[in-house]
């Protein structure tokens, strides 16, 4: 699989590592960024469920695949949750090759060491929505074996606490949209056990008083699967996916201004749709590489300009990597990051 990176203004496209050997084919994985590197964890590549760490050094453009050291290394996974707490990486849960789990890990970037930690932690579980912060780190639902669940947990100073459940509870699901905003918490959306969706309504959880309350806009969105879900200067923003049948992509952006959350607006109405893309939030513009739309794989990239809310298609004459679904992109200073996803051809 290849890593491509962007520079922003000019969008000139380069395959990297240009020599050397990145990490083989995978979906599913958890990346999170450290120092100058991205770490990336696990995932499956079809076949085997994976317990390999890759750091890819973002002055040097190079792949290597970090050497565990010590005899304890988690199974391989997805599902997982992987955060960064107080500079240290910790790796939660998810599903493995025997079942779910609930154990908590923590990585030594310098010994290039596992530690299962000795803690208690939560039931084992897959798929919770993850949020966090720079000292706390949060997940909600997820799937226990044959049920979804509502639970709540907050970790900090390696100490994983299930916070109080009163008020207006979401239900239960897995594969929810959580996201931290202004010391609180929201819920929106996610697959119940039956596979349907839930939680159209916002759900905030404060963090200040422990209690849940919801949000009834007047006018609630249609149920999606796969949505864009991010915050932007108070406004939280829903973009594309899915219906609930799975048939028809959405085209829409709405948006919602979080200080009086009374009424969705639609944004705009982007024809483009389509679900499985890659959206990075860079300031004041978000950048969608597009992934699956009417049974085929997309590499179009699109420019949205937050404050005008306009959508330009980006020059197509550049270099570029195939078209892919599910995969990763992100920004780090003014370059963007494109690594793995799924191929028409299933490569």
């Amino acid at each position: 699989m290849i890593f491509w990176f962007a520079v922003a203004q000019a969008l000139e496209l380069s395959m990297i590592p240009q020599t050397g050997t990145p990490p083989e084919f995978r979906y599913n994985s958890k990346a999170v960024k450290s120092g100058d590197s991205l770490l990336m964890f696990g995932g499956t590549n079809d076949e085997f469920l994976l317990n390999d760490m890759w750091k890819f050094n973002l002055t040097s453009k190079t792949w290597s695949q970090m050497i565990y050291t010590g005899t304890e290394i988690p199974q391989g996974r997805n599902g997982h949750a992987m955060f960064v707490n107080q500079g240290q990486i910790y790796l939660y849960g998810g599903r493995t090759q025997v079942g779910l789990s609930g154990d908590t890990w923590k990585f030594d970037l310098e010994q290039e060491t596992w530690e299962r930690l000795k803690i208690d932690s939560p039931l084992f579980r897959a798929w919770s929505g993850v949020a966090y912060t720079d000292e706390k780190a949060w997940i909600f639902g997820g799937r226990s074996k044959n049920h979804v669940n509502n639970e709540l947990y907050e970790f900090s100073g390696e100490k994983w606490t299930k916070l109080e459940g009163k008020g207006d509870v979401p239900s239960k699901v897995e594969r929810c949209n959580l996201v931290y905003w202004n010391n609180k918490l929201i819920v929106w959306g996610g697959v119940k056990k039956d596979w349907s969706l839930a939680n159209l309504d916002l759900y905030f959880y404060d963090l200040s008083t422990k209690t849940w309350t919801v949000s009834k806009p007047l006018n609630r969105l249609k149920a999606r699967h796969l949505p864009g879900f991010f915050v932007h200067n108070d406004w939280l923003y829903c973009v594309f996916g899915y219906d609930d049948f799975g048939i028809n992509y959405i085209t829409e952006i709405w948006k919602l201004n979080l200080n009086n959350p009374a009424k969705w607006e639609l944004a705009k109405n982007a024809i483009i749709g389509g679900d499985g893309f890659a959206l990075v939030k860079d300031g004041n513009k978000a950048y969608i590489l597009q992934g699956f739309l009417n049974n085929e794989n997309k590499n179009s990239i699109y420019e949205l300009d937050l404050p005008s809310l306009n959508i330009s298609e980006l020059s197509p004459d550049f270099p570029s990597p195939k078209p892919r679904s599910f995969h990763s992109m992100l920004a780090i200073d003014s370059k963007f990051w494109l690594f793995g996803g799924k191929g028409s051809n299933g490569e």
